[in-house]
């Protein structure tokens, strides 16, 4: 029986992954610090599935009925670029859900599945991952990069399936709502 590494996500629209490919364009061209993640991969990420068959995903699936109606509801603002880790291992963009609706549909996600996540959601967009990290290379200029504020809905929840090659992630998708 195939198991599929998968996740739920919010997908972007245009104007969002514009946005991030223009941040992307400001940071260093060094390929042995960044792994930078390609625009047709990004979302922002609800739930992390793991290893899952394709009956599970088909139940999941099933558990989506009347998802897709609440996420126009949904106000975003990108706000900054930030770093998870220390040493920092991910450099993201930060994004303010003011009203929680982005949280509080990610939690009703959750519990129509049953699941716990492993941490609370925050949202983010992850714009590269840093692959070595040296301490003389200083990655809080990348916190100093300016662009406009930009408030956004997510286009849909997604299920998506990922296959991880050594050229970086292939992510399909498995439902749509």
């Amino acid at each position: 029986m195939n198991n599929f590494r998968s996740f739920i996500a919010y997908t972007l629209p245009e104007e969002i992954i514009e946005l991030c490919a223009k941040i992307q364009s400001q940071f260093p061209k060094n390929k042995d610090t960044f792994k930078l993640v390609k625009p047709s991969n990004m979302h922002l990420t609800i739930l992390f599935l793991g290893n899952k068959t394709m009956e599970e995903l088909s139940s999941i699936r099933d558990a989506f009925s009347g998802i897709g109606s609440k996420v126009k509801d949904i106000n975003l603002t990108t706000f900054g670029i930030s770093t998870f880790g220390k040493p920092p291992s991910v450099v993201y963009l930060e994004i303010i859900d003011k009203e929680n609706k982005g949280k509080l549909l990610a939690e009703e996600i959750c519990r129509r599945l049953k699941a716990t996540p492993d941490k609370p959601w925050a949202a983010h967009i992850t714009l590269a991952r840093i692959r070595s990290y040296n301490k003389k290379f200083n990655v809080s200029h990348l916190k100093n990069i300016k662009f406009k504020p930009i408030v956004f809905s997510p286009t849909s929840v997604t299920i998506f399936t990922s296959k991880l090659t050594p050229k970086g992630p292939n992510y399909t998708v498995f439902h749509k709502c």
